[in-house]
Order: C-alpha cells, then sequence, then structure tokens
C-alpha cells in the first residue's frame, strides 16, 4: 500500500479513540463504529429534547408479511435505481474512513459484521427517521443522511438520498421504525459482505458499495 493509501482517521475518530480502545480488537468493525454512535445518539436526543420532536412509534402498525414484502421490494427499487446510475460513477478516489473500513472488513468475522449492521441500523434510523425526520421533513433528513456518509460524487448524493427516502416511505407505510432499522442493517450486511468477499478474492479491489 503506498504512503497516500494509508487509512487515515477523521479528528472525531482521533478524539474518541479512548472509547474505541475498549472494545476487544478481534472485533474491529465494532471498534470503528460504535464509539461515533455513541456519540451522535444522545446528541440527537438532546436536541430532539430541546425542539420538541415527536417520534415515530418503534413497532409497525402492519402485518410479517406485509413489512418483509416492503423490504423486499424496496431493497429491489434502490438496487434498481444504484445500477441505472453506476454507469455513470467515474472514478472516485476514496476517503480516509472507507479505506480505515476495508481494512477493518479484511479483519473482520461473521459475529463483527452482524452487529457491527445491527447497530448501525438501529441507530441511524432513530437518529435520521425517528429524530431528524419529524423536525425538517423526510427530504431534509435524506439529504443530511448523505452528508453524514461524506459523498464522492453526484452518484452518491443520489444513491444515499434514495435510500434515505426510501426509508422514510417505509416508515409512512408500516407506521414505525422497525422496519426501515431491520431493512437498514441487512441492507448494510449484505453491502458488506459482498464488500468483503471482494477483498478476500482481491485484496485490492476497489469495489463501490453504498452503505
Amino acid at each position: 500500500m503506498d504512503q497516500d493509501d494509508e487509512p487515515e482517521e477523521t479528528l472525531l475518530q482521533r478524539w474518541l479513540r479512548p472509547i474505541r480502545n475498549l472494545v476487544p480488537e478481534r472485533y474491529p468493525l465494532i471498534r470503528l463504529a460504535f464509539p461515533t454512535q455513541l456519540v451522535v445518539l444522545p446528541t440527537a436526543l438532546f436536541v430532539a429534547w430541546l425542539a420538541g420532536a415527536r417520534m415515530p412509534g418503534f413497532w409497525p402498525e402492519c402485518g410479517i408479511v406485509r413489512s418483509v414484502l416492503i423490504v423486499l421490494v424496496g431493497e429491489a427499487l434502490f438496487l434498481i435505481v444504484y445500477l441505472l446510475l453506476l454507469p455513470f460513477v467515474g472514478k472516485v478516489k476514496l476517503p480516509g474512513y472507507l479505506k480505515l473500513l476495508i481494512e477493518a472488513l479484511k479483519k473482520s468475522h461473521a459475529v463483527d459484521l452482524v452487529v457491527t449492521c445491527a447497530m448501525v441500523g438501529f441507530m441511524e434510523e432513530l437518529v435520521f427517521r425517528g429524530i431528524v425526520s419529524p423536525l425538517v421533513g423526510p427530504l431534509p433528513a435524506a439529504l443530511l443522511f448523505a452528508i453524514a456518509h461524506r459523498p464522492r460524487a453526484v452518484f452518491h448524493w443520489l444513491t444515499l438520498t434514495s435510500l434515505g427516502l426510501l426509508f422514510s416511505l417505509e416508515v409512512r407505510l408500516t407506521g414505525g421504525l422497525l422496519v426501515p432499522m431491520v431493512h437498514h442493517g441487512l441492507h448494510d450486511l449484505l453491502a458488506m459482505w459482498v464488500l468483503q468477499q471482494s477483498l478476500k478474492n482481491d485484496p485490492d479491489a476497489k469495489i463501490l458499495i453504498i452503505f
């Protein structure tokens, strides 16, 4: 790996390093994700309390069959949008945090992967669809969701915003946060598993994955 390709921590990740070090090294993905989630969630809850935001309920108001169908159709629609936009992505330089993610994925295992995706899906949906969306609306919340993932090209803006809008629609269709939380976690799990398998076949693979 060239010096220019060395993973770099963000300023927030450097500040949170003492918290990250509390997580055993055998869980590299949890070590990477947990500290940020630990800071973002209480901050968002405090802002929601100050603003008097009314959060959606947790449990869906529809049955499990409809919930599963909503997730499957939603993921299929997102993949169609993703594949339609993919030819226009162009060359994108990997930012430091994605390099850190790739290095963590190379050392990760099933438990680490599943726990991380479940945690991120729960936390991000609680923040963006549970707190931010009731305050500013679905589209601004989806744009903030995209910004939080630090998009590097128009392709990233479009796909991440589409994903955020999809999760907001799932809240509306099901009446609760649980379905988008589960969908988000499964979406991340699929994306990171594909990336992990690609890295096993080619350690220098640079596959474009949207989380």
